[in-house]
């Protein structure tokens, strides 16, 4: 009869332990990364070229991320999610993306979305949108140029 007491407390307080590691996991406030700024530096490219971002961040932690990129202009044309893991502490990095040949000429912001998994039930995204820019020349244009000539 002892032994069923024992084994009652224990796993009473294993639930309960269970209860607060998981409250803890969804109300602690992590910071997976601090975005100070983010600025498209190439202001006009062509579809299909090199677009050239500037991105200023602090980083706490080493928890790599899934990075989603897309272009915005009315629409959201989203390009696959890739996985980075920046280096901790404050940095300054230019990044380089090839922008989709399907995107038409116009003004568009790039949006990006760093998913960082902080523990095993919360996963946190930090958002930023970038100033305009614009892309021209695309082969969706230049084939409707041609139709209509």
């Amino acid at each position: 009869m002892k032994i069923l007491n024992y084994l009652s407390y224990f796993t009473l307080l294993v639930a309960a332990g269970l209860v607060a590691l998981s409250g803890y996991w969804l109300i602690f406030p992590y910071k997976p990364i601090e975005v100070k700024s983010m600025v498209v530096s190439t202001t006009q490219v062509e579809s299909g070229g090199v677009l050239i971002y500037d991105v200023d961040y602090c980083k706490p932690a080493p928890i790599k991320a899934s990075i989603t990129r897309s272009f915005v202009n009315g629409i959201i044309f989203t390009t696959n999610t890739v996985f980075g893991d920046a280096p901790t502490g404050c940095h300054k990095n230019s990044v380089y993306i090839q922008v989709p040949q399907e995107l038409t000429s116009g003004e568009y912001s790039l949006r990006v979305t760093w998913s960082y998994k902080v523990n095993p039930i919360r996963e946190i995204a930090i958002t930023r949108d970038s100033n305009r820019f614009t892309i021209v020349g695309s082969d969706i244009d230049r084939q409707a140029e041609q139709e209509n000539n």
